[in-house]
């Protein structure tokens, strides 16, 4: 049986006239990005053409969602545009009802009378989206949830993750996603406190970048990453003793290389050319 990791799908590469010059400070994803706002308020990045990203798996791709509750808007756009189900994982009561009542509103093309006075579920009649791609799962998490659900899915992978719950189902998740080897192409999360200023937060935001993600945009609590499979531990040797941190050694080494680079090509550019130049006339004797 293959292994997460041998079916890594990350997103597709950007066409290179549309990504922005690597030495500069613009965000190469900033044309390829929307905001979607929630019922609370909050504004939520996300790709603006999911199906140029995901076009070679449409409607199978699989994408899972924890806990999606005043952000489901996104997880049925995420639904429609790709024709793909939505596989909700949830341990939480209220939410697995809100689904149901989605579910039902979908299924009788109309609000029902007596969730009449629900005005989050205007417009949710009129979505093309089938019923049955709204799988909906109460569980308790544990460790191998993810791992569980993936592996009874077609090639073992997880194409896009979603997470809005506590802080503690946020860290066991990634952990748990990224110990399991899967590499979601795109991963969103709404972290409950923010990574530069709680320890846990951090650490879990870290380890997504060190082993392959980019984060290309956060709004709030949302954070947007996109797997580009640029592992930064695979860069030095964890056997190092004479530094503190062989990683910060590499890293150090590798701005002091750019510096070295950039005042050669200074060089270069302001040292005068001698191609095609006059011929210098010595004096005769």
């Amino acid at each position: 049986m293959a292994s997460p990791l041998d079916t890594v799908q990350s997103v597709n590469a950007l066409p290179t006239e549309q990504t922005a010059n690597p030495n500069s400070n613009a965000n190469p994803y900033a044309q390829h990005l929307k905001s979607v706002k929630t019922i609370a308020g909050e504004e939520v990045p996300f790709l603006k053409d999911l199906w140029s990203f995901f076009s070679s798996k449409g409607v199978k791709t699989n994408f899972f969602s924890v806990n999606p509750d005043a952000s489901f808007a996104l997880d049925l756009d995420i639904c429609e545009s790709l024709g793909c189900p939505v596989r909700i994982l949830t341990n939480s009561a209220a939410i697995e009802k809100k689904w149901s009542i989605i579910a039902d509103t979908l299924k009788a093309r109309g609000i029902a009378p007596e969730h009449a006075n629900q005005a989050w579920l205007e417009g949710i009649q009129k979505r093309w989206i089938l019923p049955r791609n709204l799988v909906v799962k109460r569980t308790e998490f544990q460790w191998s949830t993810l791992a569980t659900e993936a592996a009874a899915l077609e090639g073992n992978r997880i194409d896009m993750l979603k997470i809005e719950g506590s802080q503690e189902e946020e860290r066991a998740f990634l952990y748990s996603l990224t110990d399991g080897g899967f590499r979601p192409g795109v991963v969103l999360v709404r972290y409950t406190y923010d990574p530069d200023e709680n320890v846990p937060s951090m650490l879990v935001a870290g380890h997504l970048q060190m082993i392959g993600y980019h984060l290309v945009e956060c709004k709030g609590p949302w954070f947007l990453y996109l797997f580009e499979d640029t592992c930064f531990y695979d860069s030095c040797s964890w056997r190092t003793t004479t530094c503190q941190n062989p990683l910060s050694k590499y890293i150090a080494g590798m701005a002091f290389m750019e510096g070295l680079k950039y005042v050669e090509q200074r060089t270069a550019a302001s040292a005068p050319s001698t191609v095609n130049a006059a011929p210098v006339e010595t004096p005769s004797q």
